[in-house]
């Protein structure tokens, strides 16, 4: 496949496709709309896309990162069609068919992004990791955590308290923190009961970032300091060969 952006038509188009399949799960994705010339356009550069699956979200940000960065297509957080379009182009690994041939659909945000907020655009499922990847792009492999999942699953619970709060997102040691204390590198997974409302999960971690973004300037602290910072109660998801300060 050749990367190609939707017209107004083809968004028209698949949006009704989107709102049909809440009606009739079973309805085959309507594929030509990709290449039809009333409903889709070339990009600025040729780039060829592989339709190969990916094993988590962290993976498929990985590889539209590498591809859109060669593209030079400008203004990547504008540009709903190319987003759509991708959606489609790889539907059947976003929205895939269960067994009897029915799809379960999510929101319209997750397939075509709403951008007028950045809470929302996070809600797509490849925009919104891709642009956290180019956010990152200097150590991507602290946002383990946060793009652990399978490319179906686009309500992890530690994915959505962060895209809930965008502001946290941009901070390095706020998403390499939340990686050290809640990605199992072993299994390649998130560790049990990371995305509990217990104390140490990932929701009383946001709740403490929060606290503490009153007095301290996160976007510049280091990994090494909001570590030394942490309360006890997190430390039942510290590495084993590493303790809490304090």
């Amino acid at each position: 496949m050749k990367i190609r952006r939707f017209t107004a038509e083809g968004l028209s188009q698949f949006a009704a496709y989107l709102g049909n399949l809440r009606v009739d799960p079973r309805l085959d994705p309507p594929f030509h709309l990709l290449t039809d010339a009333n409903t889709s356009e070339a990009v600025e550069t040729e780039i060829e896309l592989d339709n190969k699956p990916f094993a988590a979200r962290f993976d498929a940000a990985a590889y539209f990162s590498e591809k859109l960065a060669a593209s030079g297509i400008q203004n990547l957080d504008r540009d709903v069609g190319l987003w759509a379009w991708l959606t489609l182009s790889y539907f059947d690994q976003l929205c895939p068919a269960a067994k009897g041939g029915a799809r379960k659909v999510g929101e319209i945000a997750r397939y075509i992004p709403l951008i007028e907020t950045s809470r929302r655009y996070y809600r797509h499922m490849l925009m919104g990791p891709v642009m956290m990847y180019r956010a990152h792009i200097d150590r991507p492999n602290r946002l383990l955590a946060l793009l652990s999942n399978p490319m179906s699953v686009a309500t992890s619970e530690t994915y959505r308290l962060f895209i809930e709060n965008p502001t946290l997102i941009s901070c390095r040691a706020v998403v390499e923190v939340a990686t050290w204390l809640y990605y199992d590198s072993a299994r390649g997974k998130l560790k049990r009961g990371a995305g509990s409302k217990d104390a140490g999960g990932c929701r009383r971690l946001v709740e403490y970032l929060q606290q503490i973004d009153c007095t301290y300037d996160l976007p510049i602290m280091s990994i090494d300091r909001l570590r030394g910072m942490l309360p006890q109660e997190f430390r039942r998801f510290v590495p084993k060969q590493l303790a809490l300060h304090g």
